[in-house]
């Protein structure tokens, strides 16, 4: 049995029905694919090292040359994984995984996984704002999470639907300050929400262009601010 080098947790282990069916062809059909060996440890091939051990044959194994370097390594197992039946969520995942583990602008990463930037960055949204599904998603799991637009509970691994659902659950997200609810709303942010849009809209119209974005936008929290501070008082 070999031991596994960190670099092949790159990409996810199979799940439990994807191994049984690995175990099974493996048992029809024989080895097709060696497991690769760098240094000793496997890179490439857990799930069929797993299979032969349950069906007690000798792993096939190939070595690759112990000068290459980890990046060298990391590229090999991408490209090999890739190649295989990976969902856009679990490549993204894998993707930033890696990224956190050793920066790489956006760009680069999505270029290193073959994903399209923007899809990319939504993966990223999902990741930085909801790290808990990481792992669930980078292992091939959908995901149960209530739709505001919808307003019912769905169940997706799709990349840009749950970075949709994530934002504009954001735009409805409160914090507590001394028993006090208050709205956590955002330069950047508040624009992105239906009642901002609303108010901002109303406002240009109103005012026409004899305002700037910046002003608008000050404008905007300044009002919001207001509006919060009277249900409060009011209530």
């Amino acid at each position: 049995m070999y031991e596994i080098h960190p670099l092949a947790n790159i990409v996810a282990m199979a799940n439990e029905h994807e191994q049984l069916a690995l175990t099974e062809d493996i048992k029809k059909n024989g080895q097709r694919e060696p497991a690769v060996l760098w240094k000793g440890k496997i890179v490439d091939g857990r799930c069929r090292q797993t299979a032969c051990i349950t069906l007690g044959i000798k792993l096939k194994v190939k070595t690759l040359d112990s000068k290459l370097s980890e990046e060298e390594i990391a590229a090999i197992v991408k490209s090999l994984n890739t190649r295989r039946n990976l969902t856009d969520m679990q490549k993204a995942m894998s993707a930033f995984k890696e990224q956190e583990a050793n920066w790489v602008t956006n760009e680069e990463i999505a270029k290193q996984w073959g994903i399209p930037l923007g899809t990319y960055k939504n993966a990223r949204y999902i990741g930085t704002n909801r790290p808990e599904l990481v792992e669930p998603l980078f292992n091939g799991k959908s995901i149960k999470i209530f739709d505001p637009d919808k307003n019912r509970e769905i169940t997706t691994n799709k990349i840009n639907t749950l970075a949709r659902i994530i934002k504009k659950t954001k735009e409805k997200e409160t914090v507590v300050v001394d028993n006090s609810e208050v709205i956590s709303y955002t330069v950047d942010g508040l624009l992105k929400t239906e009642i901002g849009k609303e108010w901002y809209y109303h406002t240009k119209a109103v005012y026409d262009s004899s305002l700037d974005k910046d002003t608008l936008v000050y404008m905007l929290l300044t009002e919001m601010a207001n509006l919060k501070f009277k249900e409060l008082n009011n209530g």
